[in-house]
């Protein structure tokens, strides 16, 4: 499942972050129920009005079936707005990081890891819709 938000959904929270924000915020806009990446590839499919063949590939390396917006131990406070959350991020001190490492971990999960062509699963991950 993901999230979405419209264009001037994320505009106004560009704006209202600028506004309401504080050094090391993470401001989190509530965008309602999580959709089915599914649900969409066959909404889109239907009306595009062809006959297209969905294909669950799975998760690829770093991908999660569900999407979190606030993570484990951080809170969800909503001090100024009732559809901003508030949490705090995790500070990274910039001499710690490898960009070696960080740049042959992306290399690696942009390789093809193979497809399943079944409806093995609705809870895949991954889908790619076959042309």
């Amino acid at each position: 499942t993901r999230f979405f938000m419209t264009i001037p959904e994320a505009c106004q929270l560009v704006i209202q972050a600028g506004a309401i924000g504080a050094g090391g915020d993470v401001l989190i806009l509530d965008m309602g129920e999580p959709v089915r990446i599914l649900d969409v590839a066959q909404r889109m499919i239907a009306m595009s009005g062809k006959d297209v063949e969905i294909i669950y590939t799975g998760l690829r390396p770093g991908e999660k079936l569900h999407e979190e917006l606030v993570g484990t131990g951080e809170l969800d406070e909503r001090p100024l707005h009732p559809k901003i959350s508030h949490t705090r991020a995790t500070e990274q001190d910039p001499d710690k990081l490898d960009l070696q490492v960080w740049l042959a971990r992306c290399e690696a999960e942009q390789g093809f890891n193979g497809a399943i062509t079944d409806d093995e699963s609705d809870d895949a991950g991954g889908i790619r819709v076959a042309s």
